[in-house]
Parts: C-alpha cells; structure tokens; sequence
C-alpha cells in the first residue's frame, strides 16, 4: 500500500519537515508494509485552478494500478484527499483520512471549488480541540469514524509526535 500525504495551504518545506516524518512513523506503525510520500505546493486557499492542478497531478502520478492507495491531508490537503478519490480508475484507493480539514467552510466552498463528488471510499476524518484556523468544524460529512485530537492546527503537529500517533491509530479501520 502507499500512503500518500498532502499538504495544505502556506506549507513551507521547513514545516513539512518536522511534521511529516511524525506521520510517516505513526503511520508505518500501523501499516508496516506500505510506503509513504509527500505531495508539495505551496498554494493559497483563493487558487482553486492551481489547487485542481494539484489534485490532478497527485491522481496522475500515483494512478498506476501497482497497489492500494491510502490518501493523508492535512487541513486543505485533506479537502484535496477526499475530491480525489474518486478519479482514481486503475488504482484502488482503499481509504482517505483528512487532518483538521475545512470540509464545511461556506457550505464547503472548497469541496465544490475541486469539484469533489461522494465516494465510497471510507472517510477518517479528525479535528483539533484547541484549532485556532478551522473553526467551524472539521468533521468530514461521510465519515466513517470521527477523532478529537487534544492539538492545535498546527504547532502541536510539528512539536509532538503524539497526535500523530493518535490520528495513525484512528486510521486503522
């Protein structure tokens, strides 16, 4: 299985680097046989053309049919994970879990922005008890199980390993 992480808006590399490999270890912990990746951009919330190009690059580059698929996003990149997976055709995406993602924003303008339709592909969705950026509920609509993790957006990720671990946990259907 390859999991395969996405990165929400404003990441900068250095960030991506301490948060990251928390998941990647959490993650592998769970799921010893898989390999994970990260898919960088640095794009901001208002560029929904350079977001759908995004989305359509993760889908072409990873939709070879070779194995199961897990997608991972974070905030913005978790709204991306799940308008993806469905377009996979040859490539079995097998789960999608979404970390402190604004699925509902506006009535989830950013869903619609990327042109995202349902899926039966099981939906992990997570959200931060002390979030100070998704405000408004990061619930994922079609979740199939639902975590409250004790972090904020972002600070908690890059300096513990711990809510990682607990979202890796929550991840194992």
């Amino acid at each position: 299985m390859r999991i395969i992480a996405i990165v929400g808006v404003w990441n900068f590399q250095t960030l991506s680097r301490l948060m990251w490999p928390h998941f990647e270890t959490a993650f592998k912990k769970q799921f010893p046989r898989a390999s994970f990746s990260v898919e960088h951009l640095w794009y901001s919330p208002w560029q929904g053309e350079k977001m759908r190009r995004f989305a359509d690059s993760i889908v072409e580059k990873y939709d070879d049919g070779e194995e199961d698929i897990l997608l991972l996003g974070h905030s913005m990149g978790g709204v991306i994970a799940t308008a993806i997976a469905s377009r996979f055709t040859k490539a079995r995406v097998v789960q999608v879990v979404t970390v402190f993602s604004p699925h509902k924003f506006l009535g989830g303008i950013f869903p619609r922005m990327l042109r995202s339709r349902r899926t039966n592909v099981p939906v992990v969705s997570c959200s931060a008890l002390l979030d100070w950026i998704v405000l408004w509920g990061a619930r994922h609509p079609d979740a199939v199980r639902h975590a409250r993790i004790n972090c904020d957006h972002l600070f908690g990720l890059l300096l513990s390993k711990g809510p990682a671990e607990k979202i890796a946990k929550a991840a194992k259907l």
